[in-house]
């Protein structure tokens, strides 16, 4: 009887993991892809999306080298949800920790991002977009050095 009561349990089990793979998200996403540029010459960098009314998720992409990235919000390359968006984008180089040079018995150097400032936050990048459903979102952030 404790084994059959077991295989219930188990199929039991597996049936509710089957079914919680199947949900759908509770996010209506749509693709967002992108280009970002440094004076015009593609570039590294990591891109975050940032819905406006705050009752939604963010998303985040890396561009590579070409510059070229594509964003995410739950899982990979799935998308962003629609609305507007503030843009914020940094440096795929995280800074050095504080103190690590100094374990290696070498001098602590500055992190210089290759990025002025601004554009680290989405209140000030300057940069802001509205993933449209139903429509080619493909946005291009040229940012300037100086």
């Amino acid at each position: 009887m404790p084994t059959r009561y077991f295989v219930h349990v188990l199929f039991f089990a597996c049936v509710l993991t089957a079914l919680a793979g199947c949900t759908k998200s509770p996010y209506d996403l749509v693709k967002v892809t992108g280009t970002v540029t440094l004076d015009g010459q593609p570039t590294e960098a990591v891109v975050n999306f940032f819905p406006i009314d705050n009752q939604q998720r963010g998303a985040i992409g890396q561009a590579g080298s070409n510059g070229k990235f594509v964003l995410g919000t739950l899982q990979g390359n799935d998308g962003a949800v629609a609305g507007k968006h503030r843009v914020a984008i940094s440096s795929k180089t995280p800074p050095p920790m504080s103190g690590s040079a100094q374990m290696l018995g070498g001098e602590s150097q500055p992190y210089v991002s290759p990025f002025p400032e601004k554009y680290g936050h989405p209140t000030t990048s300057g940069f802001e977009v509205e993933v449209k459903k139903g429509e080619k979102n493909d946005f291009t952030f040229d940012l300037k050095s100086s």
